[in-house]
């Protein structure tokens, strides 16, 4: 499934089986504890589509964390990741740290027993753990993480770790609260 189910996952909506085309901007608050600390997380999807690019650029004020996500069973995806999205984040938003986040793990593992299991002339093509960490010190990620919305594993933990990168990068308390900006 797609990181819109993974936020969905995190704030509390019921799993959603599909998503329509996405919108220039998703948005999303939620409150959650880390490490004793209450924050009030602002979640952006953003659009990945050529046609948006210059509307998303007015996405990046005030990111603290950008999750890079990309789905294992999209080698591009990852490949998009050095090609397409670092050099954007360097340009639109220098200061905001990095989490890789590898999504859709579930079908590494279904793929893999299908593989074995099926006479394919070949394998197909999914990003390892190996291949995940690597591109993540590539890029200078803070984090590598992997995660399942459809099984709802690492979920949480993966808004948890970007979250307390957040903690150690975003501006001293507003006048309303501790807030952190992840992407």
């Amino acid at each position: 499934m797609s990181r819109h189910q993974s936020e969905a996952r995190l704030t509390s909506f019921p799993f959603p089986c599909c998503f329509s085309e996405p919108t220039v901007f998703e948005n999303y608050v939620h409150d959650i504890f880390v490490d004793g600390i209450q924050l009030e997380l602002s979640l952006w999807d953003t659009a990945g589509q050529e046609e948006f690019d210059r509307l998303r650029a007015l996405s990046y004020d005030d990111t603290h964390v950008i999750m890079l996500c990309f789905s294992v069973d999209s080698p591009n995806s990852l490949e998009n990741v050095q090609s397409k999205w670092i050099s954007e984040i360097a340009e639109n938003c220098p200061g905001a740290k990095i989490v890789l986040v590898a999504l859709k793990c579930d079908l590494r593992e279904e793929l893999n027993e299908k593989d074995n299991t099926e006479d394919t002339p070949e394998p197909r093509n999914v990003v390892t753990y190996a291949q995940g960490l690597e591109v993540a010190k590539r890029i200078g990620a803070l984090r590598y993480l992997e995660c399942s919305a459809m099984r709802n594993r690492g979920v949480n933990e993966a808004f948890t770790e970007a979250s307390r990168v957040a903690i150690t990068v975003r501006p001293a308390k507003s006048d309303n609260g501790p807030k952190c900006v992840i992407q």
